[in-house]
């Protein structure tokens, strides 16, 4: 799913949530929040991604992602060993969601 069609998902799962109240929430411009949820233009800074994510109740982790951004602590963490983090990610290419769960798991419990 592109960045533009979960945004507009997400704004139309909420009660009453046109496209000019999210604007006003946000604080971006109508026409450009438009244009975004019909994929015609890109999506905002990150600082605007996360002010959205807040007013569509997403994490906006997922949100910056989606718009092709790492978030700043991750993309640091990356950096710290990058060889490491790309080797991981492409040898988890492919797996089940429930596998790459339970491999987080496993490092989040210290269990590995």
């Amino acid at each position: 799913m592109s960045f533009s069609t979960h945004v507009r998902r997400l704004r139309l799962e909420q009660p009453n949530l046109s496209l000019r109240a999210l604007a006003a929430k946000t604080g971006i411009e109508f026409s450009y929040l438009s244009r975004i949820e019909r994929g015609e233009a890109d999506p905002p800074a990150n600082d605007k991604i996360i002010t959205l994510a807040a007013a569509l109740g997403e994490d906006p982790d997922v949100l910056l992602m989606m718009a092709g951004r790492i978030p700043p602590d991750v993309l640091a963490i990356i950096q710290d060993h990058p060889r490491e983090f790309v080797d991981l990610v492409r040898q988890l290419r492919g797996a089940p969601p429930e596998r790459i769960a339970t491999v987080t798991k496993q490092v989040r419990d210290g269990k590995w």
